[in-house]
C-alpha cells in the first residue's frame, strides 16, 4: 500500500483544489451556454475536470516513489484514464444532441461483450446503471440498447442461476448450490468450441496430418474424416440441402481435379471424389487432398461462424472460430486474387460496408474511432468493440466473402 503523510495528501490536491475552484468560478459559471441536458453536462465537465487533476497527480507521484509504488500507480492511473474517456464521451454525447447510444449503454455492452467472469453479482449492477440512464430520459436509440441489453441480462442470468446438468443433488440440496451456482462464471456453463462443433477440430487435426505431405500423414488424416459422415451440414455454396461433411472433401477434390486437371478425372467413375481421395499411389497429391479438406473446413467455419454471431450464448465462441480461421495456410489458388488469407479478408470486407454507412449515416461511430486500436475489422468481431457494431454489417461482410470463394472456386 501507498502511504502520504498529510502534507503529501495536500502537495497531491493542491492541483484538483484549484481546478475545481475554477470550474465552481462566476467567469467560468458565466461561459456555459449549453441548451441541451445543462445539468448533465455541467456534472460531466466537473467530473472529467476532477480525473484528469488525478491523473496529472499521479503522473507526478511516479517520479517520486520506488518501483514497486510505481506499479500500483499505473495501475490505478490506467482506471482513472478510462473514467476520463467515459466522461469526453459523454460531453460530446450532450453536446451533439444526443443523436447517438449514450455512451454509458455502450460501456456495459462491451462489459457483456466479454463473457469472462460475469456475476450475478455484476449482472444486477449492470442493470441497476441502465436503470439510472433510463431515468435521465435517454433518446430512442439509447433506449432500444436498454432493451436489448436489459434481455441480454436476463437470458445470461438464467444460465448463471441454472443448476449443473450432472447435478444428482436431492431437492434438500438446492438451498445450498444456489450459493455456489451464483458465483459460477459464464464460461463453466457455456459448452467449449470442441462440444458446440466437434468437426470443426477434427477437420483441423485431419489438415495437420494431411500438412505432412506424405502416406503416413495421409493414413493419420483418415482416422479424423472417417467418421465425419455422420454429421450432415447445409453449405451455402451449394443449393443441396445437407450433405455429409466427408462427402463434402471429396466434392471439394473433385472440383478441384475438374477446374485445374481434367484429365485426372475417370469418367466412368461415378464417385470419383471418393475414389481418388482414398487411393495412395494415384494420380492424386498430397496437396490436392489437403485444399479439399481445406475448403470444407472453411464451408464449415463460415457456416458455423454465421450461426454463432447471432446466438448469445455460443457468440463468445467467434473468437474462436476466427483465430482457427486465421491459422490456416491456404494455396492461392484457394483465395480470391491479392488476397493472403480469409479471417484477414474478412475484417476487410466489414470494414468496407461499415465505412460507406457511416459515410450516409454520421451518427453511427467512425471505424478510426481510438477503441478499434487501429484494427477495425478485427474488432468489429473480437474483444469488447464488436458489441459496437450492428450483427447485420458481419452477416452481409460473411455473405460476400462466401460468395467471393464460391466464384474463385468455381462451383
Amino acid at each position: 500500500m501507498i502511504q502520504f503523510s498529510p502534507a503529501q495528501r495536500n502537495d497531491l490536491a493542491t492541483p484538483i483544489h484549484g481546478q475545481i475552484d475554477w470550474l465552481l468560478s462566476p467567469q467560468a459559471l458565466k461561459g456555459y451556454k449549453w441548451k441541451i441536458e445543462p445539468l448533465q453536462l455541467t456534472t460531466n465537465i466537473f467530473t472529467l475536470t476532477v480525473w484528469k487533476s488525478i491523473a496529472t497527480g499521479l503522473c507526478e507521484l511516479c517520479a517520486r516513489v520506488d518501483e514497486r509504488a510505481r506499479i500500483e500507480i499505473l495501475q490505478r492511473l490506467q482506471k482513472v484514464m478510462a473514467k476520463i474517456y467515459l466522461a469526453e464521451r459523454l460531453i460530446q454525447h450532450y453536446e451533439m444532441g444526443l443523436n447517438d447510444i449514450d455512451p454509458r449503454v455502450v460501456k456495459i455492452q462491451l462489459k457483456l461483450t466479454n463473457s469472462q467472469g460475469l456475476t450475478i453479482e455484476k449482472l444486477n449492477s449492470y442493470s441497476s446503471k441502465l436503470h439510472t440512464v433510463t431515468e435521465s430520459h435517454p433518446n430512442e436509440k439509447t433506449l432500444s440498447a436498454i432493451e436489448s441489453l436489459g434481455f441480454q441480462i436476463e437470458m445470461i442470468t438464467k444460465v448463471l442461476e441454472a443448476p449443473s446438468s450432472d447435478s444428482t443433488s436431492s431437492d434438500s440440496e438446492d438451498s445450498s448450490c444456489d450459493s455456489i451456482n451464483s458465483n459460477f462464471t459464464v464460461e463453466t456453463k457455456l459448452k467449449t468450441l470442441e462440444e458446440q462443433v466437434k468437426e470443426l477440430v477434427q477437420l483441423q487435426k485431419a489438415i495437420c496430418a494431411l500438412s505432412k505431405r506424405s502416406n503416413e500423414g495421409f493414413y493419420e488424416s483418415l482416422e479424423w474424416i472417417s467418421d465425419l459422415n455422420k454429421t450432415e451440414v447445409s453449405f451455402p455454396m451449394t443449393e443441396l440441402c445437407e450433405q455429409g461433411i466427408a462427402e463434402r472433401i471429396y466434392f471439394h477434390l473433385c472440383t478441384i481435379h475438374k477446374n485445374e486437371n481434367p484429365s485426372k478425372i475417370n469418367q466412368k467413375d461415378l464417385n470419383w471424389g471418393f475414389t481418388a481421395f482414398e487411393q495412395v499411389d494415384g494420380n492424386t497429391t498430397h496437396d490436392e487432398k489437403l485444399r479439399a479438406v481445406q475448403r470444407a473446413h472453411i464451408e464449415l467455419l463460415l457456416h458455423v461462424l454465421g450461426r454463432f454471431l447471432d446466438d448469445p450464448f455460443k457468440k463468445h465462441l467467434v473468437p474462436e472460430v476466427l483465430d482457427m480461421m486465421e491459422a490456416l495456410q491456404l494455396n492461392e489458388k484457394d483465395l480470391p486474387n491479392g488476397k493472403k488469407n480469409l479471417a484477414c479478408f474478412l475484417f476487410e470486407t466489414v470494414h468496407s460496408k461499415y465505412s460507406l454507412a457511416q459515410k450516409r449515416d454520421t451518427s453511427l461511430l467512425s471505424p478510426s474511432d481510438d477503441c478499434f486500436q487501429g484494427d477495425f475489422g478485427r474488432g468489429a468481431f473480437k474483444g469488447e468493440t464488436s458489441e459496437i457494431v450492428s450483427l447485420q454489417f458481419k452477416l452481409d461482410a460473411l455473405k460476400e466473402v462466401t460468395n467471393s470463394l464460391k466464384q474463385t472456386w468455381k462451383i
